[in-house]
């Protein structure tokens, strides 16, 4: 439906920059229409990778035409019976159809009518996904999670959570026993040509849950630069300065950022330290991967930092 429209358009607007705002908004760019983005905050996926990473993003959504409103909200969406433009911070901008691509709050209408106890628009339910009614569950996005790093409720609206949780719920609604673990919010997503990935805390969410931060970055290729088809990546290294326990990672290049977040998360998930993850033994072939990896390199530096700093100390 939506392509149907685009088609016999020129002009849209798409409020909301998530993954799936930015996917759309270059989707409807390919079909040749001016396409405008806005966003109330100014970081791309502020709530998954650092400002200084953020910024590859826009610059890449930027080169591909789209038209970039972020750090301004919109006033009025106007038109009789159709859309004819949008006010963005008082400017006024012809469009013919408007994507709302913004968060939502959840509905969670019925499970307070039932007597579900819900914390701050949220199901709350315990690592079994039980509520505090009997052979009553909770899952997916109009439920509270549980980050496997510290345990502080979270609201992460991700199919691969809603599955694991729905998983251990089946699980236990049948008869069995089975805990949930928790998140990091693993994902990945594509936004142009690029690949973004993410998993646990970036620098603002760790600074926020209490950790002093540090952190390492590589910028380089993902092959050999000899090899034809080596691609720019850049990954991102979150650790905590006080025990060098890693914390989070994200990752934006043209291909190979999921694998190494994936690696990432599982070195969250086992307690890893900084010093421990740049020992792992990564496989190596030039058509596939670089020797001196960009995900360990990225451990590398911020290993360095936090010698640097427990000298310091």
């Amino acid at each position: 439906m939506l392509r149907n429209i685009a088609l016999k358009s020129k002009t849209a607007a798409v409020i909301g920059a998530g993954a799936i705002g930015m996917e759309i908004a270059l989707a409807l760019k390919h079909l040749g229409l001016e396409v405008h983005l806005t966003k109330r905050s100014e970081p791309a996926l502020p709530r998954n990778i650092d400002p200084d990473m953020g910024v590859m993003l826009v610059d890449h959504i930027k080169e591909k035409g789209v038209i970039v409103h972020f750090g301004k909200g919109i006033d009025s969406i106007n038109g009789e019976d159709s859309v004819e433009s949008v006010t963005i911070a008082g400017e006024v901008i012809p469009v013919d159809f408007v994507v709302m691509a913004a968060g939502v709050n959840s509905n969670i209408e019925l499970a307070e009518k039932m007597g579900v106890t819900c914390i701050k628009g949220g199901i709350k339910a315990d690592n079994r996904m039980r509520t505090n009614l009997p052979d009553v569950y909770a899952v997916g996005d109009n439920c509270w999670s549980y980050p496997m790093i510290d345990g502080s409720p979270a609201r992460i609206a991700l199919a691969t959570t809603a599955y694991r949780q729905a998983m251990a719920a089946g699980v236990n609604a049948a008869g069995g026993d089975a805990v949930y673990g928790g998140t990091l919010g693993t994902f990945v997503s594509y936004v142009g040509d690029l690949e973004v990935s993410a998993t646990g805390y970036n620098t603002p969410g760790a600074e926020t849950a209490g950790y002093e931060v540090v952190s390492g970055r590589a910028n380089t290729a993902n092959k050999p630069t000899w090899m034809p088809d080596a691609k720019e990546i850049s990954i991102k290294i979150i650790a905590d300065a006080k025990t060098g326990k890693l914390l989070g990672a994200h990752a934006i290049g043209s291909e190979g950022t999921d694998w190494r977040i994936n690696m990432i998360a599982l070195g969250i998930k086992k307690g890893m330290t900084l010093e421990e993850f740049s020992s792992v033994e990564l496989a190596y072939c030039p058509p596939v991967s670089e020797l001196y990896d960009p995900l360990l390199m990225a451990t590398d530096v911020a290993l360095r930092k936090l010698d640097a700093k427990q000298r310091r100390a």
